[in-house]
């Protein structure tokens, strides 16, 4: 098994615990924007754009690192991994069954030196009041 597969495989299994019911087709658009709004937040350590919902949670390689959409907005905009982005490059989204699959990757450093990770990142979105937020976050990343 690839580690995109071990990847997926590891969100469907996280999500279907906390999250028994994943998008709708009809709100794959707004999970989509969603999720790119996530991204795009790394850059701008902005995350009051960023519709997440008030029991997301987020995992990295399998490690919990958000319990509430709170405390990851707080992090995006904060924390000091978010901090040494310098850039984002060939981002694809992609949705099946409902989940947004994005594949990405992170130019990072100080000065002169960078350092390329590939980020492969499934969302899940649910309606809270009246519209879409992200409720689900499972990251793989990757140095390279």
């Amino acid at each position: 098994m690839d580690r995109g597969s071990s990847c997926f495989l590891l969100f469907l299994i996280v999500s279907s615990l906390v999250y028994p019911s994943i998008c709708h087709e009809s709100d794959d658009a707004s999970c989509v924007a969603a999720s790119k709004a996530y991204v795009l937040a790394f850059l701008t350590h902005d995350a009051s754009h960023v519709p997440l919902h008030p029991l997301c949670t987020r995992r990295e390689n399998g490690i919990i690192t958000g319990r509430s959409g709170p405390e990851i907005a707080s992090s995006v905009e904060k924390s000091p991994q978010f901090r040494v982005i310098k850039s984002i490059n060939e981002e694809t989204y992609v949705v099946e069954n409902g989940i947004v699959m994005s594949k990405y990757v992170l130019d990072t450093g100080f000065g002169p030196i960078t350092l390329k990770s590939q980020v492969q990142e499934n969302f899940t979105c649910e309606s809270y009041c009246g519209a879409q937020k992200i409720r689900t976050i499972v990251a793989c990343i990757s140095l390279f």
